[in-house]
């Protein structure tokens, strides 16, 4: 929509500011490339992982909630509370914490996992995000050639029906 005010301004200062907002800006055209590069990521991707591209824009959009200097701190108060009341004092902290990855591994901790399965756990769980990740870039990419391809076929449409 920035490019059609910009054309409509720019008109404007050319004195051409009786043309219509239809000359520059098409539904049809916009259905199609909209519809089109839906249709694509559905027939090229599970729904699932499209589904998950629209939580990740979530994700890039909010405010990233955790900070460094507040973990450090939470890791320093944990770990001196487990020394001075051992390991399974930690239970009554996890509902305090707020970083899920985390909470988890403290979880785990008081369950009684040893450090290698914990650890083993845990780094199965960053290489399956990476995954998810990988998943999802690789479906932006696509869009973006999806939405450029389906741009050109309403450009072609509308040359031809005008």
């Amino acid at each position: 929509m920035g490019v059609v005010t910009i054309s409509i301004v720019a008109l404007k200062m050319t004195g051409l500011s009786n043309i219509k907002i239809e000359y520059i800006f098409d539904w049809t055209s916009l259905a199609l490339v909209l519809g089109g590069t839906f249709l694509a990521l559905i027939l090229n991707f599970p729904f699932k992982l499209i589904i998950q591209s629209f939580s990740a824009i979530k994700v890039l959009l909010s405010k990233d909630k955790y900070s460094i200097e507040d973990t450090i701190n939470a890791f320093d108060k944990l770990s001196e509370q487990a020394r001075k009341k051992g390991i399974l004092s930690l239970e009554s902290e996890i509902n305090a914490l707020d970083n899920t990855f985390f909470k988890k591994g403290i979880m785990l901790l008081v369950d009684g996992h040893s450090k290698e399965k914990v650890s083993y756990i845990l780094e199965n769980d960053i290489e399956q995000m990476n995954i998810r990740h990988e998943q999802i870039i690789t479906l932006y990419d696509k869009v973006a050639g999806y939405a450029t391809a389906s741009g050109l076929l309403g450009t072609l449409i509308q040359v031809i029906l005008t």
